[in-house]
């Protein structure tokens, strides 16, 4: 992962190491076609989407591996909200 996990829990007997990523960027997706239909082909209208109100967030990203001694056996990834 290229760093030490932002925590370290148990999980069902099972050690749980756990990175938390939070970046800003896009939540929704832009039609290429329908950027070009809007703006006429000039491609402005995609940096304008960009700097609207709600057009980026937050993108929170949780890693969670799962060990029993020392072998990884398992991992889950789940983006959006943190808990």
């Amino acid at each position: 992962m290229g760093s030490d996990p932002d925590q370290f829990d148990s999980v069902d007997g099972e050690e749980a190491w756990v990175w938390l990523n939070a970046k800003l960027g896009r939540t929704d997706e832009i039609n290429p076609a329908d950027t070009l239909a809007k703006d006429g082909g000039g491609g402005s209208t995609a940096t304008k989407h960009f700097s609207e109100p709600g057009a980026s967030d937050t993108v929170r990203t949780k890693v969670t591996v799962f060990f029993q001694g020392n072998v990884a056996t398992h991992f889950n990834v789940s983006h959006g909200a943190l808990d």
